[in-house]
C-alpha cells in the first residue's frame, strides 16, 4: 500500500537533494547488484516508525519496492 506524501512546510524541504530513481542512481545500484545481493535500509520521512531493511537477489524486485513504496523525503542506505 502506497504511503501518502504530505509536505510539512516548517521543514523547509528542498527538491535539490539526492534522488534514488534517476537513471544514474539506478545504474550504480545495478552495478553493485552484479557483484551480489543488495541490502537496503529505508528510513521514513515523518513516518513515526523504525527503518525497514530488505535484501534483494532480483533487481526487478528492488525496482518494484521503490515504485510501490518510495515517498519524497525517505532516505535509503544501500
Amino acid at each position: 500500500m502506497k504511503r501518502m506524501s504530505a509536505r510539512y512546510e516548517p521543514d523547509d524541504r528542498t527538491t535539490k537533494g539526492e534522488k534514488i530513481l534517476p537513471d544514474e542512481s539506478i545504474s550504480k545500484i545495478r552495478g553493485a547488484h552484479k557483484q551480489g545481493p543488495i541490502l537496503v535500509q529505508q528510513l521514513f520521512y515523518r513516518g513515526a516508525s523504525c527503518p525497514r531493511v530488505f535484501g534483494f537477489d532480483d533487481f526487478e524486485d528492488f525496482e518494484e519496492l521503490l515504485k510501490d513504496n518510495a515517498v519524497p523525503g525517505d532516505a535509503y542506505d544501500i
